[in-house]
This record gives structure tokens, C-alpha cells and sequence, in this order.
């Protein structure tokens, strides 16, 4: 099996400081707040594996060793099922809500452990800044990935991913109601541009941190995994984007390259946050 180069970018917000170019302050509440769990979705086929009589929460894969979660008890194999008292129905709702909370202050997470429903309290704490990470491995899929990749409190913590294939050098986010009403996108589908490397092809192209990138050679993106499929199975030399900037849109063409000939400043491990 060939071994396949994978850079991912992790997540970047700047509390009270403007994004380049567009000027647009990202809230505290949206990066800084940590809870140190690992989790997936509970559906049909794994309910039964957590003790549950039907589909219900968000199980606990992995506590973070001294982390806001592990202090206040939280156990990998719990079932969340509330967070500050509203139902949690998946983790994209659970990312949210966490999101929500600024660090330093008390959640209430109503879980089942064992069958048995229980609440336990955690003060939030704070995400550490963080770095690009390359990392190189032999893997048959996406999902195999996740499980080897460092863990972080959710499983969409990666921004952007490339199979061995193109990159084009952005950090982007998926977008939330918030957000999506915030910079415009009516129908809340896109990812948000939250850094753009420099001399990469994408910043070569103009792309800005706080465009939101809504389609690519005509395809709706809605998904980071979206993005990175557009942008690695384009069989053309250009691809087009078509952004939101200043809620107006706008089409740029970017000449992705070849993952071979990135930047090594843009591949260099990085501390986990």
C-alpha cells in the first residue's frame, strides 16, 4: 500500500482580533472553549454497544487525561444525552453547544453509564493555540484516519485533508446558523475561510480568510469533506470557487498542486491542542 501524505490544518481563532483583510472579529465563544472528549454519533448499528434500548445521545469514545471532562468524571463509554439542560442529538449539536460556552464556566451534562442516568458538572476550559500538523501514514480511508490521528473533542476537529493528491493552503470551518447568517449565506451551506497560506495557490488566487467557499466548479459544498473531495477528484489543471465575500459572491480560479510540492513549513508536526 502506498503511503499517502496527509496535511491537515487544525482549527484557528483569534479572540478580538480581526480576520486578514476581511476584518470580521471572531467570538471567544466560537474557538477557546474545551472539553477534552473524543465521541461519535449514536445510531442504529452501535446503540446496543453503549446499553442503550434505542437511538439516543452522543457516546464518549476517549476522555482527555486531565482535561475539564476527565475532572468531572466523564468516562469513555457514557452516553451524553443532555448538555446545560437541551437534548443532545448529535455531535455536530454537541460541538455547538460547546462551543457556546466560554472557559471557565460550569456545564451541566446529564449522562447514562451502565444504563444508569446520571449529572455531572464541568467548568470549560480553554483550547490551546494551534499549528499546521502533517503526519504520514498508511491508510485504506478517511475513517481509518480519524482513528490514528491525534484525538481532539470532536470528530470534524481537521479542517481540510488531502488524500496524497492537490492542495490549495486553506484553514476552513463548517458553518454554523450563526454563522452563516453572519457572513451572508442564506441557506447556511459552505465552509468558512479561516486562514489562507501564504504563496499558496489559493492565496495566489486571491481566496481571504472570511470568504465562504459555496461551490466549486459548479458543485455545492456544504461539508469539509466536500472541499476536499471537489478540489482532489477535479480532473482539470483550475478549479473555480465561487466564495461569499462582503455577502456578495464572487468566482475565483485556483490551480491546486500537487500535495508533493508543498511548502515543508506547511507539513511540520505541531503541537496538539
Amino acid at each position: 500500500m502506498r503511503v499517502k501524505l496527509c496535511f491537515l490544518m487544525l482549527f484557528t481563532f483569534i479572540l478580538g482580533q480581526a480576520i486578514i483583510a476581511q476584518k470580521i472579529e471572531i467570538m471567544d465563544w466560537m474557538s477557546n472553549s474545551y472539553l477534552g472528549i473524543q465521541m461519535t454519533d449514536i445510531t442504529k448499528d452501535n446503540y446496543s454497544k453503549y446499553g442503550l434500548n434505542s437511538v439516543q445521545g452522543v457516546a464518549v469514545e476517549k476522555v482527555v487525561e486531565n482535561s475539564p471532562a476527565a475532572q468531572a468524571g466523564l468516562k469513555a463509554g457514557d452516553v451524553i444525552v443532555k448538555f446545560n439542560n437541551e437534548e443532545v442529538t448529535s455531535v455536530r449539536k454537541l460541538k455547538r453547544l460547546i462551543s457556546e460556552v466560554a472557559p471557565d464556566h460550569q456545564v451541566r451534562i446529564k449522562i447514562l453509564r451502565n444504563g444508569k442516568e446520571q449529572e455531572l458538572i464541568a467548568t470549560m476550559g480553554k483550547r490551546s493555540s494551534t499549528n499546521f500538523q502533517g503526519i504520514k501514514l498508511q491508510i485504506p480511508d478517511i475513517e481509518e484516519l480519524r482513528k490514528r490521528l491525534p484525538k481532539s473533542e470532536d470528530d470534524t476537529w481537521f479542517d481540510y485533508l488531502l488524500n496524497n493528491k492537490r492542495y490549495i493552503g486553506v484553514n476552513v470551518m463548517s458553518l454554523n446558523d450563526q454563522l452563516a447568517n453572519y457572513f451572508g449565506v442564506s441557506d447556511g451551506k459552505g465552509v468558512l475561510v479561516t486562514y489562507v497560506a501564504p504563496n499558496s495557490p489559493a492565496a495566489r488566487a486571491g481566496l481571504q480568510a472570511g470568504d465562504v467557499i459555496m461551490e466549486i466548479d459548479g458543485k455545492e459544498i456544504t461539508s469539509i469533506l466536500d472541499l476536499s473531495k471537489a478540489i482532489n477528484n477535479s480532473k482539470e489543471a483550475s478549479i473555480r470557487i465561487t466564495i461569499m465575500r462582503n455577502k456578495s459572491k464572487q468566482t475565483l480560479v485556483v490551480t491546486p498542486e500537487s500535495t508533493e510540492q508543498m511548502p515543508q513549513k506547511l507539513v511540520e508536526d505541531a503541537s496538539e491542542s
